[in-house]
């Protein structure tokens, strides 16, 4: 390991195009199951190596000012493509004109606990232990049964170097259930998918995500197409973290408390003003925080993926924008101290109890075939999965239709729960109950 690392970094200090370089090692160690039924399909363990590498490449603009250009490959673990990779990211990086920034230097990380010692020590078990409750959380379901189910269990120590003489280390796991349920039979037959990524098996309560996803199955059998209309409507669970969550990239929050967001003059948010764009707040005012110091987060850990420590930033509190997070080329090009990545998305509880938010609405959503809120925009239509309308005194399962709404505008009139969840990379109220929403179905 130590032979190819020197190689690299000899290779990246001596190049005479490369201004400044960003290179991880990465070890991945993964325990992975596969069932088809109740039958483990495969069994696999997996260990590879890899070296990420970010070169700069320093050059004239097309109107001679100082550019920076930047690009990414992968070099393998035995270094074999290694002047290729570079040949290849210098004339990429030589095409791109940046306005010149820095790289972060050496710091002082903070401990952030990221990795579950029963993972590290026994991947095998855990897996195995992990399939027997999920079958059987199943077995204990009427009229429902496994379809299929994936378990992935990972290790991954990161050790992040630059030419600004960062040397930062992370050991992390992770743990991916994915499983679909199936009720009825033949053409009345109808599926309950969901996929869970934790950094640790105690934050993962198996049977009770079994029986919430049975009890989806069951009533999917039943579903109408939800009647069209504009009310409040709460929102639960994933459909909520969908929505609010700071999830793969940037969510619509998190980008627009950005100092990129600001840069590039797409930020509808300012410093000092209600996130509402100017609507009265008439419930609950949001308090916003994106930390990677959360620990077992799915976007925690010690240092971001440039090298700055991990931060916690309240960007919102009371409704209000407070401050932007910042990478270190944003924070360069703004003039802001760097604060690193958002990392994870916190909200505090709410006051109102989730029956209490249920007795203001017509519909609850529990999940999304899918929702892609527009992040520049905060505009969103999204297809409903599952959800409930109520009939009188009786909820009654729809699906098909979609929500509709602007995520701005509809935190003018919201109302949290005051019980709260851990949803991996959110933290919050597992429930809120919009005013204004706009249901399309029948």
């Amino acid at each position: 390991m130590q032979t190819i690392l020197k190689t690299i970094t000899r290779r990246l200090r001596e190049h005479p195009e490369i201004a400044d370089w960003s290179l991880q090692r990465a070890e991945l160690r993964s325990t992975q199951r596969y069932l088809i039924g109740n039958i483990t399909e495969s069994r696999r363990n997996v260990e590879r190596v890899v070296y990420p590498l970010t070169i700069y490449h320093d050059h004239e603009g097309p109107d001679g000012e100082p550019s920076r250009g930047v690009a990414g490959v992968t070099i393998l673990a035995d270094g074999s493509n290694l002047e290729a990779a570079l040949d290849e990211a210098v004339l990429m990086a030589s095409l791109v004109n940046n306005r010149p920034y820095s790289l972060p230097g050496p710091a002082v990380y903070p401990d952030v606990p990221i990795a579950a010692a029963a993972i590290l020590e026994r991947p095998v078990e855990v897996a195995d232990e992990l399939l027997v409750r999920l079958r059987a959380a199943v077995e204990r379901e009427p009229d429902v049964r496994l379809s299929s189910a994936e378990v992935f269990l990972e290790e991954r120590r990161t050790t992040l170097y630059n030419s600004r003489g960062v040397k930062a280390e992370a050991l992390g796991t992770s743990l991916l259930l994915d499983f679909v349920l199936l009720a009825g039979q033949g053409a009345n037959e109808m599926e309950s998918h969901i996929a869970v990524e934790r950094r640790r098996l105690e934050d993962l309560d198996i049977e009770a995500l079994v029986a919430r996803q049975a009890g989806y199955a069951r009533d999917a059998l039943r579903t109408t197409t939800p009647r069209t209309g504009r009310g409040a409507v709460v929102l639960r669970d994933e459909a909520l973290v969908d929505l609010l969550g700071n999830y793969e990239s940037e969510g619509v929050l998190a980008f627009h408390t950005s100092a990129r967001a600001k840069y590039l003059e797409l930020s509808r948010l300012e410093e000092g003003e209600l996130v509402t764009l100017g609507r009265p707040i008439v419930g609950d005012r949001l308090t916003y925080t994106g930390t990677r110091r959360l620990p077992f987060g799915l976007h925690s850990g010690p240092f971001d993926g440039d090298g700055l420590p991990a931060e916690e930033i309240e960007v919102i509190r009371d409704g209000v924008l407070q401050r932007r997070w910042a990478s270190q080329r944003y924070a360069d090009y703004l003039g802001l101290a760097p604060t690193g990545a958002f990392g994870n998305a916190l909200v505090p509880a709410g006051q109102a109890s989730f029956d209490e938010l249920l007795q203001e609405a017509r519909v609850q959503i529990v999940s999304f075939s899918w929702m892609n809120p527009d992040t520049v925009t905060g505009d969103f239509v999204a297809e409903i999965r599952l959800g409930y309308e109520r009939d009188g005194d009786v909820w009654r399962p729809i699906r098909g239709g979609s929500l509709s709404g602007n995520l701005f505008a509809a935190l003018a009139d919201v109302r949290f729960s005051r019980e709260t969840g851990f949803f991996g990379h959110y933290q919050g109220p597992v429930a809120a109950r919009f005013g204004e929403l706009t249901i399309s179905g029948s």
